[in-house]
Parts: C-alpha cells; structure tokens; sequence
C-alpha cells in the first residue's frame, strides 16, 4: 500500500492498523525507507491499539520527510486505480462502474475528462433499467466502457506526462 491510498482510507475514516497501517509500514520498509517510528509502526502485535498506530505513522511520516497529500490527490489516485483494475480484471463490469461513478460524482472535483466515464453509467442505466434507445447489446455496452477506461488511462497519463 502506498502513502496515497494510506491517506485516502484516513480521509475516508474508514482506516484499520491490519489492513492500512501495517502493510503501508511493510511496503515503506520494502522501498528501503528507514525510521524508527517506521519499524516500530511495522512491529506492532495484536490486539491492535490504532492510537498507537496513528501515533507511530505521523512520527514516520515526519521522521521520513513525506508531504501529506491532499485528499483530492489521493481520490484522483484511487479513481485511477480502479480505471487500471477495470481495464486488467473486466468481471462484474457494470457494478464496477457504478461504484466508480459514484466515487468520482461525490468526491472528485470531477474533472472534465472524467465525464464521459459518468455518461457510460448512464448508457448502463439505460441498458439495464431504461428503454434502451440505443439498441445496445451487453457485448457492444462492454467493450464501449472498456474503450472509454482505456482513453481515460491515456488522457491522464498524458497529463501526467505534460505536468512533469
């Protein structure tokens, strides 16, 4: 796990030292970081006190010199994450999307390229609970939302590339 979707989970409040903290402290150690905060974090036993864990990841984190991402950064990472597990592990497609689309809906600036990826949910919902003006099959539906994740992907590398 690394620092981005660490951050992600903690501004979701939804973070846990088993599934968050320790495998961030893990992978951290993994990239040659060292802290003693860090193995300390790494080392802890169960029952799990997760003011402990938040107390040894801040002093990590500062001990390391790592900037704290916005959460805007980390839910831009998380939607381009799931983009890539779409493109690589395509079942259960449609359910997929939707969490997708209600990720970028609600906690993404929604960034102007993301909106053709809200229009696909509304050719889902079209083809699954609408009159399906489009005459769509389930097939042509899923490779037009493949075909939209994977120029999703290209439009932000590229942008990655030209901010760099």
């Amino acid at each position: 796990m690394n620092t981005l979707e660490l951050h992600y989970h903690i501004y979701q409040n939804n973070v846990s030292v088993a599934d968050h903290y320790l495998p961030w402290a893990f992978s951290m150690i993994e990239s040659d970081c060292e802290s003693a905060s860090l193995y300390i974090l790494a080392a802890l036993q169960e029952p799990y006190n997760i003011f402990e864990a938040e107390h040894y990841f801040r002093r990590a984190v500062e001990e390391l010199e790592l900037k704290v991402p916005t959460e805007q950064e980390c839910t831009t990472y998380v939607v381009y994450k799931r983009l890539e597990e779409l493109m690589n592990q395509p079942d259960d497609l449609f359910n997929k999307v939707y969490d997708l689309s209600t990720l970028i809906i609600y906690e993404l600036d929604s960034p102007k390229q993301l909106a053709s990826f809200v229009e696909v949910s509304d050719l889902i919902d079209d083809f699954l609970y609408g009159d399906n003006y489009l005459k769509l099959t389930e097939c042509t539906l899923k490779k037009e939302v493949l075909t939209r994740v994977e120029e999703l992907l290209q439009s932000s590398k590229k942008a990655g590339e030209e901010g760099e």
